[in-house]
């Protein structure tokens, strides 16, 4: 919830809580019973979507993803290094031509581009087991690359449908405060229309004017900013 969100939402509770206090004034007035029944309700939809966004948030999962990111960059380069080793040594030039990254090229790829040349790495080890023994490259070197390539992948799709969560959230506020403001302005003109205590109409106005109501006296409202 941005700033401005926020400071109209704690206006609007605090609106809610006057007619909650002062409910011998209007009670009787079918449409003001309706409207904050209306007004009761938007405010608790904003609070639970603003708590889902909160929720949604998307800076540790990228944290995560990245930490993950670069466990997976560093095995990746360990193996195709050996592998590189082998390729020379043997004249495989066919691994030599899979293996032909540097540590800082590994990092400027894209995280699709990295996960394909981390399978690569690791169907080439696997094809080459036996024989790698000698190059420091083990069946468990290869199982780590391969759970790492697995769980870089699965948090990156997990923080990619947070983020869209979040963003349906973000949505979902702005459509419920529009709906909000609405309202808000609906019921000052009914407040004026059918309520005469002049100590309750001064302070509704009073809370109203916190962030919204501009000017004018206590049963004149000039509309929101």
């Amino acid at each position: 919830m941005k700033r401005s969100q926020s400071n109209y939402f704690n206006m609007a509770k605090a609106t809610c809580e006057v007619f909650a206090g002062n409910g011998n004034v209007w009670q009787g007035e079918p449409l003001i019973v309706e409207g904050v029944t209306n007004l009761t309700d938007l405010c608790a939809k904003i609070n639970r979507e603003a708590t889902m966004q909160q929720q949604n948030e998307t800076k540790g999962h990228t944290a995560n993803k990245e930490q993950e990111r670069t466990l997976l960059e560093d095995r990746t380069f360990r193996i195709g290094g050996r592998l590189k080793v082998y390729a020379q040594k043997t004249g495989d030039k066919v691994t030599a031509a899979q293996v032909a990254f540097s540590r800082s090229s590994l990092d400027e790829l894209s995280l699709n581009k990295l996960l394909t040349a981390a399978r690569s790495v690791a169907e080439s080890a696997t094809r080459l087991l036996p024989s790698l023994a000698a190059y420091k490259v083990t069946q468990t070197d290869v199982d780590e690359l391969k759970r790492s390539i697995d769980t870089t992948e699965g948090l990156n799709a997990h923080r990619d449908a947070v983020k869209g969560e979040r963003t349906e959230n973000t949505s979902h506020l702005v459509i419920l405060f529009s709906e909000l403001r609405k309202e808000l302005k609906l019921m000052d003109t009914q407040v004026e229309a059918y309520i005469d205590d002049e100590e309750f109409l001064r302070t509704y106005f009073i809370t109203r004017r916190i962030h919204d109501v501009k000017g004018g006296s206590a049963k004149k409202v000039t509309g929101d900013k």
